[in-house]
């Protein structure tokens, strides 16, 4: 039974060496057809040849097309982005790194919430990270935008307690 959660992956959530026992619990759920597991762009592109094992894994799922941001994105990986994606982005940025000029945010930062934007705009129910940075922010980010950014074993306890529900009825 699937249950309609989209959960998306932060980078440092891909898993590759399959040491992680709650993103290995994750995926198993995924490829039973249960939930639906995605990475982004950005991900891909953070990746960017430096890890073949962690690129490889990534290719096993469908990536989400973020909006394009000059500088940061790769041209046909990405979409042309609405006012709403401009934002929601600069929401997203304010919310985790404080208000500075857009060209004055880290790639890293930029990244981050590059990512979580794109789950947002595809209506992912979690956005799966380690960085505790995004994690601390996640109750203003869930009131703001319904998208619970939670950790691999958090995110699995709620999928399974989600399932569990289902089944009893």
């Amino acid at each position: 039974m699937h249950i309609g959660y989209l959960i998306v992956l932060d980078t440092n959530c891909i898993n590759a060496r399959q040491k992680d026992s709650s993103m290995n619990e994750l995926e198993q759920l995924a490829d039973e057809g249960r939930i639906d597991i995605e990475t982004t762009d950005t991900s891909l592109n953070e990746l960017g040849g430096d890890y073949p094992k962690g690129e490889k894994k990534a290719g096993k799922y469908i990536f989400s097309m973020g909006s394009m941001v000059l500088g940061h994105s790769k041209f046909g990986t990405s979409v042309l982005g609405s006012k709403e994606d401009d934002d929601r982005l600069g929401e997203l940025l304010d919310i985790f790194f404080e208000h500075k000029h857009r060209w004055n945010y880290s790639d890293q930062e930029m990244g981050d919430a590059m990512q979580i934007s794109t789950a947002i705009r595809y209506g992912a129910k979690f956005f799966v990270t380690r960085d505790r940075k995004l994690l601390y922010r996640s109750d203003e980010v869930k009131n703001k935008f319904e998208i619970i950014i939670a950790n691999p074993e958090s995110c699995l306890l709620a999928v399974k307690d989600r399932l569990e529900t289902i089944s009893t009825f």
